[in-house]
């Protein structure tokens, strides 16, 4: 067993027998890991500054080769988002992202890239519109995951949808459908389509002004997916 260095966002805690953590991890150097961090209850020399979900962590795991929980040596807290924490909204929107990590990533396989958007998307949590941070994020992960909705044409034909006319949804065929090929159970703006698109592939929510209607329209489009997509 090797230990090594992890830099770590804490997704969700259990305890365990006696003083004992299990942690669900969100690791830049491995992806998703599980982690047993023996006496932890106890232990503030080892741990410093807690194991609490939603911070972010300096960590020394031992890797159990070929077994799917490993032992957490010891803890330094490098970041426990306190913007997030004072107001509600916030801390949903935090939550919700970690979520999307905690329920749909499989254990391992990193990606750099997703665990740094993660890192933004609290940052602009700290100062933005919570809810739109969390949809973009999730457009995000769907393309790293290789789910990614076509939103530029119909799924069945592949026909262009024009840009400036709303297009309808499909979430358990992918994405835009023609009316002429049956349209789907939502239908979609040009902007709230052009937002769905730019946040595939952005750092942040695109800077695409939408009403309440049009946010509405994105997070039943996403919530239909993501059921769809990854039940």
């Amino acid at each position: 067993m090797s230990a090594r260095g992890f830099d770590a966002l804490i997704l969700r805690r259990f305890e365990y027998r006696g003083a004992d953590l299990i942690l669900s991890l969100y690791t830049r150097e491995a992806g998703k890991l599980r982690v047993i961090a023996a006496n932890a209850r106890k232990s503030r020399k080892r741990f410093m500054g807690g194991l609490d979900p939603m911070q972010r962590a300096q960590m020394t795991i031992r890797i159990r080769e070929s077994a799917s929980l490993h032992r957490l040596e010891e803890s330094t807290l490098s970041d426990a988002f306190l913007a997030l924490r004072g107001k509600l909204k916030r801390l949903e929107a935090a939550g919700a992202i970690l979520g999307i990590l905690d329920r749909h990533l499989e254990e391992g396989d990193a990606d750099p890239e997703l665990f740094d958007r993660v890192l933004r998307a609290f940052e602009r949590l700290s100062r933005d519109d919570e809810a739109l941070e969390v949809d973009a994020f999730r457009l995000f992960f769907v393309e790293r995951a290789g789910h990614a909705p076509v939103l530029d044409r119909c799924v069945e034909s592949s026909t262009l949808a024009p840009e400036d006319r709303p297009a309808y949804f499909d979430p358990r065929r992918g994405g835009v459908v023609s009316r002429l090929h049956g349209g789907g159970p939502f239908l979609l703006s040009p902007r709230a389509r052009q937002f769905m698109r730019e946040a595939l592939y952005a750092n942040e929510a695109p800077s695409v002004a939408l009403d309440e209607e049009e946010r509405a329209q994105i997070k039943r489009s996403l919530d239909a997916f993501f059921e769809a997509q990854f039940s």
